[in-house]
């Protein structure tokens, strides 16, 4: 665990370079946003804190223009969220269904199936009690195909191997008439995966 001091004179040093950045270009500030979440994160800092970093970034963005580093910021946020405060599931929704609005998939293809595949894993990890449940799961498992699509087993095997095993795993789960059908689909997925990574990269 990293000093508290030490962390609050990087924090004071990371807000300098915010402010001074932000004189010259509202997008290397926000850039320098993701960097200092990122530190702080390293160094132990609390979820608020790092919250605060990345509202700090989204809010010194005009409405108009950067939008890749709006999405990045806004899938920095969702996740945060997502991993921090289980009770803010909804917002992390939120947060990453603005990071794929504003990410072109032909141009950010990594940063957009990262995208795809937390919200599904969000949808997934809200507690299923409901009438909505079914739609949820449709909506997961439809945002993990999607990431199987952006993603490369050849450029990002560690994502696409999350993905493919986070969609094998919902496809078990999946309310549907089709039971067989899915559970092929599963196997299939996890034979991709072991495949890919070997026991000597990922025992």
């Amino acid at each position: 665990m990293n000093d508290s001091s030490d962390l609050e004179v990087i924090d004071q040093h990371l807000n300098a370079a915010f402010d001074a950045a932000l004189e010259h270009s509202h997008g290397l500030a926000a850039q320098c946003v993701i960097s200092h979440a990122e530190v702080m994160r390293s160094y132990g800092a609390e979820p608020r804190q790092v919250e605060a970093v990345l509202r700090k970034g989204l809010q010194a963005l005009p409405e108009n223009g950067f939008a890749q580093v709006r999405g990045e910021l806004s899938l920095e946020l969702g996740g945060l969220l997502h991993e921090t405060a289980p009770t803010r599931l909804g917002e992390s929704v939120g947060l990453f269904q603005d990071a794929l609005r504003l990410l072109d998939p032909t141009v950010h293809r990594r940063a957009y199936g990262f995208a795809q595949m937390r919200l599904g894993l969000v949808y997934l990890s809200m507690s299923m009690s409901d009438a909505g449940d079914a739609l949820r799961m449709g909506v997961a498992t439809q945002s993990l195909r999607e990431s199987l699509k952006t993603l490369s087993p050849e450029h990002e095997p560690d994502l696409w191997c999350a993905a493919a095993t986070n969609l094998a795993n919902a496809y078990q789960l999946l309310p549907s008439g089709h039971l067989s059908e899915n559970l092929e689909e599963s196997v299939r997925l996890y034979t991709e995966v072991v495949q890919i990574r070997s026991v000597e990269l990922d025992p």
